[in-house]
Parts: structure tokens; sequence; C-alpha cells
């Protein structure tokens, strides 16, 4: 189901191409969201609002809104590894890359 969505056959080429294509889009999804995440003045102050829980909150939508930026930035840290490194089981063409970048044949 993982690879090629429960098909056989001749339809397992067409399953496989949607399955690598989601999980490119999901890595367009996860570096978007990291990019989004990124305060527009980058200094400690303001990255540390992002990437650290506060100990007080003003109502609960502001806690709600600070966990919702600590857990989804240190979530998508391993979540993007984790994508980047199925796309070469996915893809000819990015499981060549990977060989080419460590001088392997």
């Amino acid at each position: 189901w993982h690879r090629w969505l429960a098909t056989e056959g001749d339809q397992r080429p067409f399953a496989r191409a949607i399955t690598g294509w989601s999980n490119l889009l999901f890595l367009f999804i996860v570096i978007s969201g990291m990019y989004l995440w990124i305060p527009r003045v980058f200094t400690w102050p303001q990255v540390k609002q992002v990437i650290v829980f506060r100990r007080r909150y003003g109502t609960g939508k502001a806690r709600d809104f600070n966990w919702h930026n600590v857990i989804g930035i240190w979530s998508a840290v391993p979540l993007f590894f984790v994508v980047l490194g199925a796309v070469p089981i996915s893809f000819p063409w990015a499981n060549d890359l990977v060989y080419r970048l460590v001088g392997e044949e």
C-alpha cells in the first residue's frame, strides 16, 4: 500500500508515480512551512518566540498559537530529513543524484 497503493500488474508504475509526486509535494509543504515560520526580523528575541515554549500567555489563543509554532518547527526538522530520504526511493533521477553526490556508480 505504501509504495504502490495496493495495485498490481500494469497499474503499479502509475501508482508509484502518484506516491512519488505526493512525496515531493509533501517535501515542498514542509520546506514552505519552515520558511513561513521564520520571523521577518531575524533576531534572538523574535526567533525565541517561535522555537521555545513561553511560560506565560495572555490568552488561550496565544498559548495555542505558541504551541502550534513550537511543535510545528521542531517536528518539521526531522520530518524534512525523513521526506528527503524518501525522494530517492520514489524517483530514479533522485537515486542517481545521490550516487553522483557521494561519488559512487
